[in-house]
């Protein structure tokens, strides 16, 4: 069943950023199976590596191994903290450059703006008398 999808298109990506959530778990599967995949999402990772290395691994296996969460949280997000948890954030201009190189596009809103055609806002009266008939 998990062969039949070629292509993979998850919009608002950054919710698998827990490789331990149900929906990341059910997901990765058809990520790493697709032919094409592509991973969507606004939402900046507001300097938590750590939130990025599901995304990226699903990505780019072979820049960011699917086992290599720790090599990954060393190296980006300062080891594990006190609580046993990658909190931090290191190397961050590397860790860009290689996202930038092998994983993300990234459009900021200003950019894409200038490609879009002008809002058109208009008012439309809607009338609703009792029961929302109209009258």
């Amino acid at each position: 069943e998990l062969n039949r999808f070629r292509a993979i298109v998850c919009d608002e990506s950054h919710n698998l950023k827990s490789p331990e959530a149900q929906r990341t778990r059910a997901l990765l599967p058809l990520v790493r199976r697709a032919v094409a995949a592509v991973l969507l999402s606004g939402t900046p990772a507001l300097s938590r590596p750590y939130e990025l290395w599901t995304q990226a691994s699903a990505i780019a296996p072979t820049v960011f191994p699917p086992g290599g969460l720790e090599e990954f949280g060393n190296t980006y997000c300062g080891g594990r903290d006190d609580f046993n948890k990658f909190s931090g954030a290191t190397n961050l201009g590397e860790l860009e450059e290689k996202l930038r190189r092998h994983v993300m596009v990234r459009r900021t809103k200003d950019v894409m703006l200038r490609s879009l055609p002008p809002k058109i806002r208009s008012r439309v009266r809607i009338d609703g008398g009792e029961g929302g008939e109209g009258g």
